[in-house]
């Protein structure tokens, strides 16, 4: 699939991280956050292209905005989607 997914500590860090990301060009998206992914806090998580990951994390860290994990998305055999943990 070629995407990752980006988990949030706050609903406002994952807004805040689209606006940054669209200023620089990076087309992400904001997506509820799998039940199995969700960890006490926010229910919000961007997906992007895993070639824009090491920008995405460079702009959470130019603009101080705390995610919680990134995870890669796969597709298992059957078609369903994976995360694994990056």
């Amino acid at each position: 699939m070629g995407e990752i997914l980006i988990t949030f500590i706050k609903q406002s860090a994952a807004f805040n991280m689209k606006k940054a990301a669209n200023r620089a060009g990076i087309s992400v998206k904001i997506v509820q956050t799998p039940k199995e992914l969700s960890e006490m806090g926010c229910s919000y998580a961007i997906s992007a292209k895993r070639s824009d990951m090491s920008k995405l994390i460079s702009i959470s860290r130019n603009y101080r905005i705390e995610y919680r994990r990134v995870f890669g998305i796969f597709a298992d055999i059957s078609g369903k989607k994976v995360y694994s943990q990056i």
